[in-house]
Protein backbone atom coordinates (compact mmCIF):
# COMPACT_ATOMS: atom_id res chain seq x y z
CA UNK A 1 0.00 0.00 0.00
CA UNK A 2 2.80 2.31 0.50
CA UNK A 3 3.95 2.74 -3.30
CA UNK A 4 -0.58 3.06 -4.21
CA UNK A 5 -0.10 6.42 -5.02
CA UNK A 6 3.80 7.02 -6.46
CA UNK A 7 3.29 3.57 -8.42
CA UNK A 8 3.52 4.89 -12.27
CA UNK A 9 -0.22 3.91 -12.68
CA UNK A 10 -1.42 6.65 -9.80
CA UNK A 11 -2.59 8.67 -11.94
CA UNK A 12 -5.63 6.78 -13.08
CA UNK A 13 -6.66 6.29 -9.59
CA UNK A 14 -9.44 8.13 -7.74
CA UNK A 15 -10.60 8.11 -4.13
CA UNK A 16 -14.72 8.43 -3.39
CA UNK A 17 -15.81 9.98 -0.57
CA UNK A 18 -19.60 9.49 -0.04
CA UNK A 19 -21.93 11.25 1.99
CA UNK A 20 -25.24 9.06 1.30
CA UNK A 21 -26.85 9.96 4.46
CA UNK A 22 -26.58 13.56 4.48
CA UNK A 23 -30.01 15.29 4.28
CA UNK A 24 -30.67 16.47 0.73
CA UNK A 25 -31.72 19.92 1.99
CA UNK A 26 -28.08 20.38 3.34
CA UNK A 27 -25.67 18.69 1.04
CA UNK A 28 -25.18 20.99 -1.46
CA UNK A 29 -23.77 23.88 0.73
CA UNK A 30 -22.02 21.42 2.93
CA UNK A 31 -20.30 19.38 0.04
CA UNK A 32 -19.46 23.28 -1.73
CA UNK A 33 -18.32 24.67 1.12
CA UNK A 34 -16.23 20.95 2.15
CA UNK A 35 -14.46 21.44 -0.68
CA UNK A 36 -13.55 24.98 -1.04
CA UNK A 37 -11.58 24.44 2.72
CA UNK A 38 -10.07 21.72 0.99
CA UNK A 39 -9.11 22.90 -2.50
CA UNK A 40 -5.69 25.09 -1.68
CA UNK A 41 -3.99 21.86 0.61
CA UNK A 42 -5.06 19.31 -2.32
CA UNK A 43 -4.13 21.56 -5.20
CA UNK A 44 -0.36 21.89 -3.42
CA UNK A 45 0.07 18.26 -3.47
CA UNK A 46 -0.88 18.28 -6.90
CA UNK A 47 -4.46 16.71 -6.39
CA UNK A 48 -7.79 18.10 -7.10
CA UNK A 49 -11.00 17.48 -4.78
CA UNK A 50 -13.93 17.61 -6.35
CA UNK A 51 -17.64 18.47 -5.51
CA UNK A 52 -20.07 16.27 -6.44
CA UNK A 53 -24.15 16.24 -5.74
CA UNK A 54 -27.76 16.75 -6.78
CA UNK A 55 -27.82 20.45 -6.81
CA UNK A 56 -25.77 20.29 -9.56
CA UNK A 57 -22.62 22.07 -9.00
CA UNK A 58 -22.63 25.06 -11.47
CA UNK A 59 -19.27 24.26 -13.40
CA UNK A 60 -19.49 23.09 -16.54
CA UNK A 61 -17.11 20.49 -18.16
CA UNK A 62 -13.64 21.22 -19.38
CA UNK A 63 -14.48 20.83 -22.95
CA UNK A 64 -18.53 21.56 -23.49
CA UNK A 65 -20.13 24.51 -21.84
CA UNK A 66 -23.67 22.89 -21.88
CA UNK A 67 -22.35 20.20 -19.67
CA UNK A 68 -22.64 19.80 -16.05
CA UNK A 69 -20.91 16.70 -14.92
CA UNK A 70 -20.60 17.47 -11.29
CA UNK A 71 -24.30 15.82 -10.76
CA UNK A 72 -24.45 13.00 -8.51
CA UNK A 73 -27.40 11.19 -7.12
CA UNK A 74 -25.31 10.50 -3.53
CA UNK A 75 -23.04 13.85 -2.44
CA UNK A 76 -19.61 12.84 -2.68
CA UNK A 77 -15.62 14.32 -3.02
CA UNK A 78 -13.57 13.39 -5.40
CA UNK A 79 -9.92 12.88 -5.02
CA UNK A 80 -7.33 12.44 -8.00
CA UNK A 81 -4.38 13.77 -9.03
CA UNK A 82 -4.63 16.73 -11.33
CA UNK A 83 -4.81 16.83 -15.28
CA UNK A 84 -3.66 19.49 -17.16
CA UNK A 85 -6.58 22.03 -18.48
CA UNK A 86 -7.52 23.37 -21.97
CA UNK A 87 -5.60 26.32 -22.70
CA UNK A 88 -7.23 29.72 -24.06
Amino acid sequence: MSNYLTSEDAVFKTFLILFPYLPKESAPKFIDNLQQRLKADFVNYGLMIGEFHFGPPKKTGLWNENFYPLFSPIPLLVIRYLVQGKLI
